[in-house]
């Protein structure tokens, strides 16, 4: 009886299996069949990230204008009070009211205009 021997193959041994440290760094889970089913799962959340993130800045941003925009509307308002050339909605009713009913007609948006009656006595 003749027997060849074959050489064996030495058993895996610890050190050759790369460990779940090892294939998470060199991206070899990425090919495995369980999670190549989650791709459009994972880039749909990067690209919700993507979307969180510019909202975020766009939100800071608007932010800042809207204090800027505070900032000169206080500013420009107590420079008005102090020179006394600020007039307060309610007086600006007022003297608009009193204004048209002297015979000032509005000519456009910010003019009013006086209008004078032409008497017949004096022209003829």
């Amino acid at each position: 009886m003749k027997t060849t021997s074959k050489p064996r193959k030495p058993k895996a041994t610890d050190e050759d299996k790369p460990s779940n440290f090892g294939k998470i760094f060199s991206g070899d889970f990425l090919l495995d069949m369980k999670v190549t089913r989650w791709y459009p799962y994972f880039i749909m959340l990067f690209l919700f990230a993507l979307l969180i993130v510019a909202n975020e800045r766009s939100i800071k941003k608007k932010g800042k204008l809207i204090a800027q925009k505070e900032y000169e509307y206080t500013t420009t308002l107590n420079k008005l009070k102090n020179n006394n050339q600020f007039i307060t909605y309610d007086q600006l009713v007022f003297i608009r009211e009193q204004a048209t009913s002297k015979g000032l007609k509005k000519k456009e948006k910010s003019i009013f205009k006086l209008t004078v009656k032409e008497n017949d006595k004096i022209n003829k």
